[in-house]
């Protein structure tokens, strides 16, 4: 959905002032060149390459950069292979502080790291737990202003968050000419989709589903006439996890063009909430008429069967609005579905249109799994800073996440192809920043060519609702 965000306009000022700056340390990557072009050229002679101006200062002079990250290679040590990539590829000594899985322990170590400095970190991850702790830092220049940093180092950055159409959730953390946190692991602006099984499609001589009737009448002969032909009852049809459960009426939601949830500016320039919208109120009378004929499943209000254990590998579900990464062949659940349904398939469609003819996927909200900030306690702010950038930078990122092509991995037809097994790559310490800045975009490899198309049709998907 439109945000109204003063910030709109710092964006794309910044962008422009950025266009002729230089890259981050490293290769720069065109424009033009493919995820496959990129991930063959990631691959490093030695974890000691590094260019001209990694080589400024020996080892034992380099900047300390402490950082926290909120997930970590169970298998990988202080000094694993990719760690000493990123210290010589950025000229840092680099120390990862592994925060816990669980959320309260994690904001529990955040706060007391933060209340010591002598355990302060020079970069900080923290989320939304940590939102009032958040704001005594900065009233208490604890934290760095990131905005002079970003206008003149942040090329990878912003480039990165322009080419998504995601400057304003880069920006969105701009306070009164200063930002002192960067958004972390932002989604991809369009990452869900309504899920269907295309084989039951087929059985039931069903070419397309474009229309929000056309939908509930395959939802109805999916629950009502054995799809799978078992001679037995036991199919249903939109389903989902209880967390997902606004969520996943999104083939309702968007083919009304509202979300109960979310703010709508109105043509007279007026805010409405979602909920109180009379689109709203139509959508809801469709989801229940459609629940009262049983189309819609009650595991949405009960959550009786899990969703990653039992709703998708047991293939009794005939749809799902869920994340469309489920989709990646690596998916676990989704090996499973076609181990006990080797003839069954799921796939992505295109949003189905409503009544008026309207129809959009949910955009992403423009917020992550948590925050980045470097503290007062950093002594060199610019290399710090340098680090976050570079992370982004598309050869950079491909190698944190996956490695060395030809030894870690293979690219064929556009698809990734492990070469080792996980307990080898955790050791290399290859996923070390998992969660803590990732792209999103076509040098995610590992989701291979299909993955990124479907993120690309969700992206545009998704543009009405976002434009309204």
């Amino acid at each position: 959905m439109k945000r109204i965000l003063s910030v709109l306009s710092t964006a794309s000022l910044i962008a422009a002032m950025l266009s002729g700056c230089g890259n981050s340390a490293g290769t720069q990557t065109p424009a033009s060149a493919s995820a496959s072009q990129t991930a063959e050229a990631a691959k490093p002679a030695d974890a000691s390459e590094a260019s001209e101006s990694n080589a400024e200062a020996p080892a034992d002079s380099r900047p300390h950069i402490k950082l926290t990250a909120p997930s970590f290679p169970s298998g990988a040590g202080a000094d694993s292979y990719i760690e000493k990539w990123l210290e010589d590829k950025f000229n840092i000594d680099l120390e990862i502080v592994a925060l816990p899985s669980d959320q309260d322990d994690r904001g529990t170590q955040i706060n007391l790291m933060m209340s010591d400095q002598n355990l302060m970190p020079d970069i900080i991850w923290f989320d939304s737990k940590n939102a009032k702790e958040y704001e005594q830092w900065r009233d208490n220049g604890m934290l760095v202003d990131l905005y002079p940093l970003i206008k003149e180092y942040g090329q990878d950055l912003v480039t990165h968050y322009a080419d998504t159409d995601q400057l304003t959730a880069l920006f969105s953390t701009y306070e009164k000419g200063k930002m002192y946190r960067l958004i972390a692991d932002v989604s991809e602006p369009g990452s869900t989709s309504t899920i269907v099984r295309a084989d039951w499609m087929k059985n039931f001589g069903i070419d397309s589903i474009s229309t929000i009737d056309e939908y509930v009448d395959y939802l109805r002969k999916c629950v009502k006439e054995d799809p799978d032909g078992d001679g037995q009852a036991n199919t249903v049809g939109l389903t989902g996890p209880v967390w997902e459960d606004m969520m996943a009426l999104y083939p309702f939601w968007g083919a009304y063009g509202v979300y109960p949830e979310e703010w709508f500016i109105q043509p007279d320039g007026s805010i409405k909430y979602g909920m109180l919208l009379p689109e709203t109120k139509e959508a809801l009378a469709a989801i229940s008429a459609a629940y009262q004929e049983g189309l819609i499943d009650s595991n949405l209000i009960t959550n009786a069967k899990d969703f990653h254990a039992e709703l998708w590998p047991e293939g009794k579900s005939s749809s799902f609005y869920t994340w469309s990464y489920f989709l990646t062949p690596g998916y676990a659940p989704g090996t499973d579905f076609k181990n006990k349904n080797p003839s069954g398939e799921y796939i992505r469609i295109e949003p189905v249109s409503g009544p008026n003819g309207f129809k959009s996927d949910r955009p992403s909200d423009p917020f992550g799994s948590g925050y980045i900030a470097i503290t007062s306690k950093c002594a060199d702010p610019v290399a710090a800073f340098r680090l976050l950038n570079g992370i982004e930078e598309p050869l950079t990122s491909i190698m944190i996440k996956n490695g060395e092509a030809g030894v870690d991995y293979n690219m064929v037809e556009g698809n990734i192809e492990l070469l080792t097994d996980k307990e080898a790559q955790d050791a290399k310490g290859i996923g070390i920043l998992t969660l803590f800045m990732e792209r999103k975009d076509k040098y995610n490899i590992e989701i291979g060519i299909e993955g990124n198309e479907r993120f690309a049709a969700g992206q545009e998907a998704s543009t009405p609702l976002r434009e309204k």
